[in-house]
């Protein structure tokens, strides 16, 4: 399943091996094992949502320009 939703990935059952991030490089996009990725690793040590720590590894480094356009954030 892929999603955008942050909501998705909330369940704090949800392991890191669950979870391929899929960042937008360019003309590519580059797909990562949630286990490759330390923060997402510590956060479901800690018991807490992979939510927060997904949504940060995609999000455009541009992400604050988006108020210009009347996306909230």
């Amino acid at each position: 399943m892929t999603s955008h939703s942050p909501d998705l990935v909330a369940d704090t059952g949800i392991e890191p091996a669950e979870v391929l991030v899929l960042k937008n490089e360019g003309s590519d996009t580059s797909v990562t094992p949630g286990d490759k990725i330390r923060a997402l690793v510590t956060a479901a040590e800690a018991g807490l949502s992979l939510a927060p720590f997904v949504e940060a590894q995609t999000r455009p480094d541009d992400y604050g320009q988006l108020a210009l356009f009347g996306v909230k954030r």
